[in-house]
């Protein structure tokens, strides 16, 4: 169960890592809204970036971490 649920953090980094670099590189905008989380953590900060907001999380490290738990594995549905 461990391997799997290793497998599937590795998987879903992948797609998270994919998805953020495209938003930062190709759209470059912030439509997963950290700019509004930052705002309302750091209110005065804010108001000095948020002109150029989309340009900083272009340009932003962004760290993330996965935790997988699997607590069901099997099959669902209907039994034939």
């Amino acid at each position: 169960m461990k391997e799997v649920e290793r497998l599937a953090g590795d998987q879903v980094n992948v797609w998270i890592k994919s998805a953020l670099g495209k938003l930062q590189s190709e759209y470059r905008t912030d439509v997963l809204k950290f700019g509004e989380k930052y705002r309302i953590q750091y209110p005065r900060e804010w108001e000095k970036v948020k002109g150029k907001w989309d340009e900083l999380f272009a340009e932003a490290d962004i760290t993330y971490d996965v935790d997988i738990n699997i607590d069901n594995f099997g099959s669902s549905g209907r039994k034939r």
